[in-house]
């Protein structure tokens, strides 16, 4: 679960956040994730000024600043920012590895992208105040996503798991399934469509081409 940090530039260890990663029961669940917003160094600094912030409720940050996006009302894009631009790039992240290493769980993608991230070793800003700090002291793993050094990692833990055949070759099948289902589903689609198209032409021909043999016989 990659949960968007949010946009008040306040510390989550002590101020209100929803949704939660508490449950009503005091646990947590093992494969939530929390991400906060990072930007550019060049441009306004490494933590975003809107992020949310916190040593222990902010496991990482992501890119969320000026992230080229698609917008409502049609096909059009633009510059957006905010911890909901963050977040989706994690889920992009954790999506990669899983294509290439299936055979990771959840818990273990999570650990790995956490376990993967750049670290400053200069302080950064603190969102809302006046103030820098580490990374280290405004997140948990004190760094901000790094895909290639995630897809090395998750190449190292595949290779020493034990190997689980029977399991990847069933994850396999269930693939090609998948896409023999979709690709079904495309092809009945595209019949459908074509048979729609079909009928309405002859319906168009059956009421048109009376018409143009009167209009010729009146000729």
């Amino acid at each position: 679960m990659v949960h968007a940090a949010g946009n008040d530039a306040a510390n989550i260890d002590t101020a209100f956040n929803f949704p939660s990663a508490t449950f009503v029961d005091g646990q947590r669940p093992s494969n939530w994730i929390t991400i906060g917003a990072s930007g550019d160094k060049k441009a306004g600094g490494l933590t975003a000024s809107f992020s949310n912030y916190g040593k222990k409720e902010v496991d990482v940050f992501s890119p969320g600043v000026k992230i080229y996006s698609t917008t409502p009302g049609g096909n059009s894009y633009a510059n957006l920012q905010g911890t909901s631009m963050a977040a989706p790039v994690v889920s992009g992240l954790a999506a990669l590895i899983m294509s290439y290493y299936p055979d990771l769980t959840a818990v273990q993608v999570k650990e790995i992208i956490e376990n993967s991230v750049s670290k400053p070793t200069a302080k950064v800003a603190v969102p809302g105040e006046d103030s820098e700090a580490m990374m280290s002291d405004i997140s948990v793993y004190g760094g901000i996503v790094n895909a290639y050094k995630a897809v090395q990692l998750a190449d190292e833990k595949s290779k020493s798991a034990p190997a689980k055949k029977s399991k990847s070759k069933s994850k396999k099948r269930s693939s090609i399934l998948a896409f023999q289902i979709i690709k079904a589903t495309l092809m009945v689609a595209f019949f459908v469509d074509q048979l729609r198209c079909y009928y309405q032409l002859r319906c168009h021909a059956r009421f048109i081409v009376p018409i143009i043999h009167q209009q010729n016989s009146r000729r």
